[in-house]
């Protein structure tokens, strides 16, 4: 999961470059493509995960526990979209970008110290 985290940090890295210097409509395809790739690979990984970690819980709590999640994920993702537009009328589409790619390389970080603090593993409930 690092692994894609990590890659997914290319092509933002990319669409930084393209809002500095110009738009090349086969990088930016290029780019998007990636980009939509790796974040699949992710979405798919954190679910998994998630899952996994439902099925830790007491079974009569388990659909409750993995619905909770979904929507939590669901609704950080829903949050950005609803405001993405505002903060690049306020700050431009290459500060947005860079500020998405400074946000985004937190996260290897965050899930790797989750990890190695066992955030993943089974617990008394």
């Amino acid at each position: 999961m690092i692994g894609a985290l990590v890659l997914r940090l290319f092509p933002m890295t990319a669409q930084c470059l393209l809002a500095m210097h110009g738009i090349n409509i086969v990088a930016v395809l290029l780019s998007e493509c990636f980009l939509h790739f790796f974040a699949g690979v992710v979405t798919v990984t954190t679910f998994t995960l998630m899952m996994h970690n439902s099925k830790l819980s007491l079974s009569e709590y388990q659909a409750t526990h993995f619905s909770t999640l979904a929507t939590i994920e669901v609704l950080g993702k829903l949050t950005m979209i609803s405001f993405s537009g505002m903060f690049v009328d306020r700050i431009s589409y290459l500060n947005f970008f860079l500020l998405c790619t400074f946000l985004s390389l937190a996260v290897p970080f965050i899930v790797n110290f989750l990890l190695r603090n066992g955030a993943f593993s089974k617990k008394e409930l």
